[in-house]
């Protein structure tokens, strides 16, 4: 799954994108999809956080 930037496994729609800040040049046109590495980082990233009981806190 490769969707628009919004499209990801966070509930924050903005997560992608900022997780993406400091990794310039891995959206692609022309529905600005995130490119495969940058969404596997950003989907082990969630998953981490998800497994931690801090995340489920913050609901």
């Amino acid at each position: 799954m490769r969707s628009p930037a919004v499209h990801h496994p966070d509930p924050n729609p903005h997560a992608l994108r900022h997780f993406a800040e400091t990794r310039p040049g891995h959206f692609y046109p022309p529905y600005d999809r995130p490119s495969r590495e940058l969404f596997h980082q950003f989907c082990q990233c969630v998953t981490r956080l998800i497994s931690s009981s801090s995340w489920r806190h913050n609901l």
